[in-house]
């Protein structure tokens, strides 16, 4: 079907306005609000440049444009007109120029505060936490015979001396009710706010009574202090959002206001185990995705993935991409000759997806995830700049983007013990034929045994005692964790996703090179497979890049990640799997005990604020459908048990260059309310023609690497890591397929190096340097102590991996001076 065709106008439908305060769920609710009620949404940012400086007037007049309009959630206080930007115009509204209004959590608050409401932080922030409010059953509660569970994400509150807050407040342990108080008197408005009606309240042991939604006495604003569109708030977050559209339209209709809808114009788009080793394959410039597999060679999570993909770089022929986000340099790499080196790229997610978009292929075996295409990673830095943060001021001279062109592939089905020999050019036949005679000869029972090997008489073997590593000093860590802590009740954000460095030094000659003329002493892709071997996971990777004329731009990286980023199969199916929660295994611990503690407040709030993140994420690339397919199941992995959602959606179709220009973007098609929130948002515009990439950029970097709000979130980190560059870690690492699919890891429990691995001041040359980083999900919930012990353990999984004996730890140079 012509794009044109998906694109045209479609009936008078009402236009509501949605005024984006930066905050990480914005999408969700616009997907919410569309699958509700029949309307299109229109968003703008709290700041938009046209209105921000402008008199009043401008904006009244814009206003005019729609039938109501929502004011987002979003980091900050109502208190800083920085926070809430134009949302507080709209409670100065007078005469024709009044519109119906609902407020959600920030939204909520600014309402609140215009009508006289002190803004409060709470003694105990609510942040990814569900619990069961008390309504009136009227107004926008009216027909919610059920229970209504509420999904809070906030720190602060609204006060507005109701006697029913007044009296909890004087007691120094609140109960779990209205404890006596006259029914009638929970809704009725407080002498300091007498134009608030209370609509819904919150009674919490920890914070006293919680006003959780308000109505205006005479003009038609609405607010909610929880999230209506969250996973977690049951079936009543759609009644309320139905509720809130016919009160609208029945104070529209009484208050004779003219009908505001308007034609959506038509948007604007621009234009078993395979051992490489046994293929007579090279371990330098070299990119393997390799699925975890039992001893029997099967696939150790088949719902994660099962097959493991080879792909061959040409060290005389292949294209490589280097890109630099500090410099915004381009490298083009064409086997070892430098061929562009732009210092004035264009943007490179422009020339990504152009570059995707022109290598398709339409056909190829079906079943194999990868025909050919770029493979190679993206760093946490190229994420920020997608959602306009500043990564750190340290000086950076590693390319954050680098793709390799892979023409020739090996894909191995585990669980189908089926292997693709592949080639794109006419010049790879032969290569191919003779790599699946290679295959089909191969001494089964030997490559059994291979695999099956136990890796504790070989790692055992191979550890040095001179062997070391650092990692962040637990007071230090510790302070960093309170620092957090801080934000959040502050209202900051509602997860901060804090991370730190560990080094790990390997004497030289530890370990045989592979070649005589080896860069480094300990052999990489020996360190990887032992680490393969201890920490076998379902995204092991094994990469190994080098730069013709910039040495420092060469890469190893050894991961043995378990958590997927994305996956995009070439019908356009987006699935996300992200992993928040951990528990070690240790002696002692089971299965059981692992759910018991996985099932607590806090490890489901971390969990739950990374889903409805990504749901926003998501929601926000052209597409016809967002869904949580699986909310919180605990699964088990080699070393640790983890807190596992699942998140899809459906893509649109690739973005074309002929549509008609519309600045305000508006989503269109709606469709008739269903009866829950999974619902599929209207389609979004693209600029990239390739929709995989669409998606790479606007959900990076992983949302359960950031914490949420994401911008907000990420600024905060940046500082709070003492602008220390992430790099690789808590990027992305995969592979564009050319057949239009996708596959992405997050890169973590995972070893890299630059360069030729020379030791730093704390090793000398006498060592080389890997790079590990560990971190966790700091909430209000969080524990200072057991945030560090997370932290370690899991860079110690990597540690132990490449055979250092973790009772052989020093404290870090850089902090030692610090300090």
């Amino acid at each position: 079907m012509p794009a044109a065709t998906s694109t045209q106008a479609q009936n008078a439908i009402p236009r509501i306005l949605f005024i984006d305060a930066y905050d990480s769920f914005a999408n969700n609710i616009i997907a919410f609000l569309e699958a509700q009620i029949p309307c299109a949404v229109t968003r703008i940012r709290i700041d938009d440049a046209r209105f921000s400086s402008s008199p009043p007037q401008k904006f009244q007049r814009y206003l005019r444009r729609f039938a109501a309009v929502v004011a987002g959630p979003g980091p900050g206080t109502a208190l800083d007109a920085a926070d809430v930007g134009l949302i507080s115009r709209l409670w100065d509204l007078e005469g024709d120029d009044v519109l119906p209004v609902l407020g959600i959590c920030l939204g909520f608050q600014s309402l609140a505060r215009a009508c006289g409401a002190r803004i409060e932080r709470l003694r105990e922030p609510r942040h990814g936490l569900i619990t069961r409010v008390a309504h009136c059953e009227r107004s926008i509660f009216g027909g919610t015979e059920l229970d209504v569970w509420a999904t809070q994400y906030h720190s602060l509150q609204a006060r507005i001396g109701h006697y029913c807050q007044w009296q909890e407040r004087e007691k120094e342990q609140c109960g779990s009710g209205p404890g006596g108080l006259p029914e009638e008197g929970l809704w009725s408005p407080s002498t300091q706010c007498p134009d608030l009606i209370p609509l819904a309240w919150d009674f919490d042991k920890y914070n006293g009574a919680v006003l959780m939604s308000v109505k205006h006495a005479a003009k038609p604003f609405w607010g909610v202090q929880y999230h209506p569109e969250s996973v977690c708030t049951n079936e009543a977050g759609g009644t309320i959002i139905r509720n809130w559209w016919r009160e609208s339209q029945a104070w529209q209709k009484s208050s004779g206001m003219p009908s505001r809808s308007q034609r959506t114009p038509s948007l604007n788009v621009k234009g078993g185990y395979l051992h490489p080793t046994v293929l007579n394959l090279t371990t330098t410039d070299l990119i393997l995705l390799q699925s975890g597999t039992t001893p029997t060679g099967a696939p150790l999570h088949p719902e994660t993935g099962k097959c493991s993909i080879i792909g061959l770089l040409h060290p005389s022929d292949t294209l490589r991409l280097y890109y630099y986000q500090s410099s915004r340099t381009l490298d083009v790499v064409h086997g070892r000759r430098v061929v562009i080196q732009d210092a004035k790229a264009p943007q490179i997610w422009d020339l990504l997806s152009g570059l995707v978009a022109a290598l398709k292929v339409d056909q190829g075996p079906r079943e194999s995830p990868f025909w050919g295409g770029l493979m190679g990673f993206v760093s946490y830095e190229a994420g920020l700049a997608t959602i306009g943060v500043e990564p750190a001021k340290a000086k950076q001279r590693r390319p954050d983007m680098c793709f390799a062109f892979v023409t020739r592939s090996v894909v191995l089905d585990h669980a189908k013990k089926v292997a693709w020999v592949q080639g794109l050019r006419d010049a790879d036949a032969e290569w191919a034929a003779d790599t699946a005679a290679q295959l089909a000869a191969l001494d089964q029972r030997a490559e059994t045994a291979h695999a099956s090997k136990g890796p504790s008489e070989e790692v055992s073997a191979d550890v040095d005692p001179k062997a070391y590593y650092t990692s962040p000093y637990a007071p230090t860590y510790m302070a960093q964790v309170a620092a957090c802590q801080s934000h959040i009740r502050a209202g900051s954000s509602y997860e901060l996703c804090l991370t730190g460095p560990t080094k790990v030094y390997l004497p030289r000659r530890s370990l045989p090179p592979p070649t005589p003329s080896a860069p480094t002493a300990t052999n990489p892709w020996r360190l990887y497979e032992r680490l393969h071997r201890t920490n076998p996971a379902p995204f092991s990777a094994y990469l190994s890049l080098t730069h013709p004329t910039r040495p420092d731009s060469s890469l190893h990286v050894l991961s043995s990640s378990p958590e997927r980023f994305v996956r995009v199969t070439r019908e356009g199916d987006a699935m996300f799997r992200p992993i928040k929660g951990t528990v070690a295994k240790r002696p002692g611990v089971t299965r059981q005990d692992a759910e018991r503690v996985l099932n607590s407040d806090k490890e489901r709030a971390e969990n739950l604020m990374i889903v409805d993140l990504i749901r926003h994420d998501l929601g926000g690339v052209d597409g016809k459908g967002v869904w949580v397919e699986k909310l919180m199941g605990v699964e088990e992995y080699e070393t640790v048990y983890q807190l596992v959602s699942v998140i899809r959606g459906q893509l649109g179709a690739p973005a074309s260059p002929d549509a008609d220009a519309d600045p305000a973007v508006p989503a269109t098609d709606a469709a008739t309310p269903p009866p829950r929130q999974h619902a599929p948002p209207s389609p979004r515009p693209s600029i990239y023609a390739s929709p995989a990439v669409a998606l790479l950029a606007a959900t990076l970097p992983p949302g359960s690497m950031t914490g949420a709000p994401k911008k907000r979130s990420c600024e905060l980190l940046t500082r709070l890591e003492r602008d220390r560059p992430r790099g690789v870690y808590s990027g992305v690492l995969g592979y564009l397929d050319v057949g239009g699919g996708a596959d992405f890891s997050v890169v973590i429990r995972t070893a890299w190096q630059w360069g030729r691995g020379e030791g730093d001041d704390e090793g000398g040359a006498e060592f080389d340097r890997w790079e590990v980083a560990a971190g966790g999900a700091i909430t209000a919930l969080s524990e200072e102590e057991a945030e560090f012990e997370e932290m370690r353990g899991k860079a110690e999984v990597v540690v132990r991996g490449l055979g250092v004996d973790t009772r052989n730890w020093r404290r870090d140079r850089d902090e030692r001076e610090v300090a």
